[in-house]
C-alpha cells in the first residue's frame, strides 16, 4: 500500500508517492510569465491569477492517477489548489485525505509527516489501492 504528499507553494510543487519499503519523488517549478511593462493593478492581479491557474493544471494533471492525497505547504497555495481540485478535479478533489500547515522543508521531513498524519489518522491501517506515479524515480526510504 502506498500513499502520496503534494508539498506545494505558489513557485513550486513537490509530490512523494511512498510505502515502508521505497519513496518517489517529483518537482514541478512554478515558472511565472516574464514581467511586462503593465501599470494597472488590475491587470496585474489577473496576470498572476491565470499564471497560477496554469501552474495548478499542470500539477492536477500530473494527479490524475493517484489514489489518495495529502496536501501540505505554509500558506494559502495548498487550499487555493484544493480549491482548484474541487472546481475543476472533481473525481481527484475526492481523493484527498487532508491539508497539512507545513513551512519549507527537505524531502525527509516531508515524508515523516506524512507518515505520522496517515499514523495519527490511522489511514496507514486502511486498505486503499496502490497509488500509481506518473514521473519520478525509485528510491529505497
Amino acid at each position: 500500500m502506498s500513499h502520496c504528499i503534494l508539498w506545494i507553494d505558489q513557485s513550486q510543487a513537490k509530490e512523494f508517492v511512498f510505502a515502508k519499503n521505497f519513496s518517489r519523488s517529483e518537482l514541478t517549478l512554478h515558472k511565472p510569465k516574464p514581467e511586462r511593462h503593465e501599470h494597472h493593478l488590475d491587470r496585474i492581479d489577473t496576470i498572476e491569477k491565470e499564471d497560477l491557474k496554469h501552474f495548478f493544471e499542470e500539477v492536477a494533471g500530473k494527479l490524475s492517477k493517484t489514489e489518495g492525497l495529502l496536501i501540505a505547504g505554509p500558506g494559502l497555495a495548498k487550499t487555493h489548489f484544493h480549491s482548484h481540485l474541487e472546481t475543476h478535479y472533481p473525481s481527484i478533489a475526492k481523493k484527498v485525505l487532508g491539508e497539512i500547515k507545513m513551512e519549507q522543508s527537505t524531502d525527509s521531513e516531508i515524508l515523516s509527516v506524512a507518515k505520522n498524519y496517515l499514523h495519527e489518522h490511522r489511514l496507514d491501517k486502511k486498505p486503499q489501492a496502490k497509488i500509481k506515479r506518473i514521473l519520478g524515480k525509485k528510491n529505497k526510504s
